[in-house]
């Protein structure tokens, strides 16, 4: 089930973060490039920071929270995917992906990612998940018969006989202690 929710979760990050990587990008590219202004300001450089910010945490979600990395690894496979194919038909490819779009104002090329080499990056990263052994386990299911998650068992004090061991794990009693 958890396969299924994370390939879920990756049908909606992955447009929305090349989306939002794309606009970004653009404004980014259009404040910093922008003739009219000497100097741009830290409120022109804002708004691309958010939508950048933004994109990078849904990808971060995918990619680093502890469920099934298949949504990562997909995720991946189509963002380095869509570099690759840059070296059978760039023009076909970024042709296809060259559209403009607007957001509240905001005009962005969806190939973007694709001209600026951050398709490749961001599938590389997400790629990695496929390293992650742990991440295709199943989490532990507490064992009922021996564990109590009663209110009882979650406030339980150590025995005096604990304590004591561990008083005697830190008092080193070989050496006499400084009266320092």
């Amino acid at each position: 089930m958890r396969h299924l929710w994370t390939l879920i979760a990756a049908l909606v990050i992955a447009p929305l973060s090349w989306f939002l990587l794309a606009i970004g990008q653009s404004t980014s590219l259009r404040v910093l490039d922008d003739e009219n202004t000497a100097t741009p300001s830290g409120a022109d450089i804002l708004r691309p920071l958010v939508f950048l910010l933004v994109a990078g945490l849904l990808l971060g979600l995918i990619a680093t929270l502890r469920m099934s990395p298949l949504g990562a690894v997909l995720t991946g496979v189509l963002y380095a995917g869509s570099y690759i194919l840059l070296m059978i038909a760039p023009h076909g490819v970024v042709k296809a992906l060259s559209k403009d779009i607007s957001f509240g104002g905001l005009h962005a090329d969806l190939s973007m990612p694709l001209r600026t080499g951050t398709s490749a990056l961001v599938g590389g990263m997400l790629l990695l998940a496929l390293l992650s052994v742990s991440r295709w386990r199943r989490w532990p299911e507490p064992d009922l018969a021996t564990e109590s998650w009663s209110e009882s068992s979650t406030t339980r004090r150590p025995s005096p006989a604990t304590l004591a061991g561990w008083t005697s794990f830190l008092r080193d009693d070989s050496r006499p202690m400084s009266r320092n």
